[in-house]
């Protein structure tokens, strides 16, 4: 069949997929519901392999519409993950994507003995210089002998090859440290989670913040080149977080936010004038300290913090006594994950406005019933992207296998994981990340693929053992290849929310080579507009990424956007053995970005 006919075909298909596509507006089913319907979850979120083993369809994947319409940047792909850009899609599965590993990997090992261990990644950030575009990578490095977790700095052209400058800003063992950054006080816990404040207003000084904890509470530190540090003269500052922090400047807000790791603490509380069997208990903690008192109790002793968002949480010294039996052996954290008490770490947010001052803290994230009955979430990366809070979850549970999974919010405090494959995963036996994956740090973008790096370990949480190595390797997909909605023969469509149209050329991330996709322009009322509708439009017969050129958008008399500029529009895309991922409304001048690019703050 020609492309031509092709074409007329998927025309002739609209009349009959947008009967369908109507008819399915009038549900109530909400995308967000996938979690909730595991049937629906086997169909809508899939990976790769399951897909191309078990190709399911789902006739309908109804959403719902927003009052508010989203925003778009020339410079930036909008991402189709759920209700935050997609009004409705008919006729379409989503799958979702695990990331795969360079073939460099690992990318950096330990060459320093202040190194220990090796290099590896939580809280740790890569960034790009403004002016050289140069890649910037803070990681991190873990010493038994000396129980300290040091900090450094590498840099890179192309994030394969990595140096390490020799800064002398920090000694080890009577020499200079090469690219170990300063410790500051508490030195053990040398480590540093960073954020560049974009605000033009910030003293120079305090253009980089840094968060780190202590067992006295978070120290906060001020750089004006995130590599010369000065200590605030107020720590401690914060007594919420325990020692696993994200901090990150956030556009939407104007704030810096945190995500961070607190302890959620469950059992039976033992009291002087309560029942012998106990009542219900429920903590949350930075830190705390268990002793078994042998009778099948357990004293704990720590922080308990009370959460009153939107305000500031308070935090106070208790000990208390819970029932214990059946407990789990030490999970490598020095706690049970399961029996009649259990301590499981969960994921919780915070804003500020200077880094100093912290506020609205609360718990947004925990392991669920669709993970196994032992699972926490150690760690939360989170990036924004094509208009969501990215979050990169690190869970394991009593097997002690550290991996990744993908989860996506509106706002940063409510939170989606449509599938729970892991979106990275361990390596095979005897590889240097086949017992863990932690982090990742931000991506590295090119034209047709997404870096991001992450630390690996070859032993598990609950390892006793010393003598092994870590180091940080690469993680690859394609651009924006988080998620995909698919057609297969029948033609599928998807609408996009409302949106203000910010430019003036259109182009979508696809793979249509061995099928069609094809856009028609809406408008906020969700009518075709003249002359951009789906059987003017010049389909697209290619993979966009390897075929740039054919993935801009054109109509028969519609070259661009052009005279839909400041409007408010909608798109619907008409899919035929098909993927769409993303698409990116860009001018003149943003249709070429530069390569490679990351994020600056």
């Amino acid at each position: 069949m020609t492309n031509r006919q092709l074409i007329l075909l998927l025309a002739a298909g609209l009349a009959l997929s947008q009967a369908a596509f109507d008819n399915s507006r009038s549900t109530t089913n909400s995308l967000f519901r996938v979690e909730a319907e595991p049937n629906h979850a086997r169909i809508t979120a899939l990976t790769l392999a399951q897909e191309r083993t078990t190709s399911p369809r789902s006739r309908s994947v109804p959403t719902e519409s927003l009052s508010v319409a989203f925003s778009t940047t020339p410079n930036e792909s909008v991402l189709l993950l759920g209700n935050p850009t997609v009004a409705r899609a008919s006729g379409l599965t989503q799958c979702f994507f695990p990331a795969g590993k360079h073939s460099a990997n690992p990318v950096l090992r330990r060459s320093e003995k202040w190194e220990g261990v090796g290099p590896y990644l939580f809280g740790s950030r890569l960034m790009q210089d403004e002016k050289t575009r140069e890649l910037r990578l803070w990681y991190i490095a873990y010493r038994f002998e000396d129980n300290h977790y040091r900090w450094a700095y590498a840099t890179s052209s192309d994030g394969l090859r990595w140096n390490k400058p020799d800064l002398g800003l920090e000694q080890f063992g009577g020499a200079s440290a090469r690219n170990c950054l300063p410790l500051g006080p508490h030195p053990e816990k040398g480590t540093r989670s960073i954020a560049r404040d974009p605000r033009p207003e910030t003293p120079a000084a305090r253009r980089y913040l840094g968060v780190r904890f202590t067992y006295d509470g978070e120290f906060v530190s001020f750089s004006p080149d995130g590599l010369h540090w000065t200590e605030h003269i107020g720590n401690p500052v914060w007594f919420v977080p325990s020692d696993m922090i994200h901090v990150m400047w956030d556009d939407h807000r104007q704030k810096f936010v945190a995500f961070y790791k607190v302890w959620e603490l469950k059992g039976r509380e033992v009291r002087p004038t309560g029942p012998k069997d106990g009542i219900p208990f429920v903590a949350h903690l930075p830190t705390f300290t268990p002793k078994d008192l042998g009778n099948g109790m357990t004293e704990f002793e720590g922080p308990c913090i009370t959460f009153r968002p939107p305000g500031a949480a308070e935090v106070q010294k208790q000990k208390f006594i819970l029932r214990s039996g059946k407990q789990s052996a030490d999970d490598g954290g020095g706690v049970s994950l399961s029996g009649e008490w259990n301590a499981k770490r969960v994921q919780a947010f915070a804003e500020s406005d200077d880094g100093i001052h912290w506020r609205n803290e609360q718990v947004v994230l925990r392991a669920d019933a669709q993970d196994p009955p032992t699972a926490n979430i150690q760690y939360l990366f989170v990036i924004p992207c094509g208009g969501y809070y990215l979050g990169f979850a690190t869970l394991h549970d009593e097997a002690g296998y550290f991996r990744i999974q993908l989860a996506w919010s509106a706002d940063g405090l409510s939170w989606q994981r449509p599938s729970r494959v892991p979106w990275l995963d361990v390596g095979p036996e005897k590889s240097f990340d086949c017992g863990m994956v932690l982090g990742p740090a931000d991506p590295i973008l090119w034209e047709q693929e997404m870096w991001f790096p992450y630390g690996g370990f070859p032993i598990r949480h609950d390892s006793k053992e010393t003598n092994w190595e870590s180091a940080i390797g690469m993680a690859t997909m394609r651009r924006d290849g988080f998620a995909a909605w698919e057609a297969g023969d029948e033609p599928g469509q998807l609408v996009t929310q409302p949106f203000r149209c910010n430019g003036d050329r259109l182009f979508i991330n696809a793979e249509a080579q061995n099928g069609l996709a094809a856009v028609e322009v809406l408008d906020e009322k969700g009518k075709p507009l003249k002359g951009f509708d789906a059987k003017s439009c010049r389909a697209v017969a290619a993979d966009t990424l390897t075929k740039e050129r054919d993935g801009w958008i054109q109509w028969k008399k519609e070259k661009d956007l052009r005279r839909l500029q400041g409007k408010l529009i909608q798109l619907r895309f008409t899919l035929r053995n098909a993927r769409l991922y993303s698409f990116r409304i860009a001018d003149e001048k943003t249709m070429k970005l530069p390569i490679p690019r990351a994020t600056t703050r």
